[in-house]
């Protein structure tokens, strides 16, 4: 085989792992992405997942998966737990690990919408504080727009991430360390501040 095809990973269903990965973004980065070709030109979407993709293809935990960032927008579908593969019910399909593949952070069936005693979202059960590289980052602050049930918090969304909204000024973030703040720790938060992300495999 040549050099082209030396790092195409084999992706028959058979082989695939039964858990999916999840990591910090390595790379920090603005509330304010650019829409790729062939992305809604509406959000930044595009532009935070070729971040995460980008990342991901050049780690060898994380190359070969596709990659999605957790965010949210203020359109109707939007929040940033329909990027998930859910069931009808909203239990998630696949479970979610840190790139040691031993750490579980979400369990497969885990749901957003189960409140916990007290009134509380149902949270993962570890922090996501490693990078693509296995490296454990002390306390970061991430975007996020999100609540901790996966739900949008508008109208925290940084003008839906779009790199053309300059009417965009504030965001919701994230606590990379903890399980308590890890989708949503404050919404006060300027969108041309150098964030992280959360990067999520994607897998139908």
């Amino acid at each position: 085989m040549g050099e082209a095809g030396a790092d195409v990973v084999q992706t028959d269903a058979a082989t695939l792992p039964a858990y999916l990965l999840v990591f910090l973004s390595s790379e920090e980065h603005t509330g304010q992405f650019p829409p790729i070709d062939g992305g809604s030109v509406l959000t930044g979407l595009s532009g935070a997942d070729a971040l995460c993709q980008r990342l991901g293809d050049n780690a060898p935990a994380t190359k070969g998966r596709q990659w999605v960032a957790w965010l949210s927008t203020d359109l109707i579908g939007g929040d940033a737990r329909t990027r998930l593969a859910r069931t009808v019910s909203g239990d998630l399909v696949h479970e979610y690990r840190l790139v040691d593949g031993v750490t579980v952070v979400f369990s497969k069936g885990f749901n957003f919408d189960v409140v916990l005693e007290g009134g509380a979202a149902s949270l993962p059960s570890k922090p996501i504080s490693v990078t693509e590289n296995g490296v454990v980052l002390q306390e970061q602050s991430v975007w996020t727009g999100t609540v901790n049930d996966g739900k949008a918090n508008p109208p925290y969304v940084c003008g839906n991430w779009n790199v053309d909204r300059p009417d965009a000024s504030i965001g919701a973030l994230g606590t990379s360390t903890s399980v308590d703040l890890w989708s949503f720790a404050s919404s006060a938060v300027e969108c041309t501040a150098l964030l992280h992300l959360y990067c999520f495999e994607h897998r139908p």
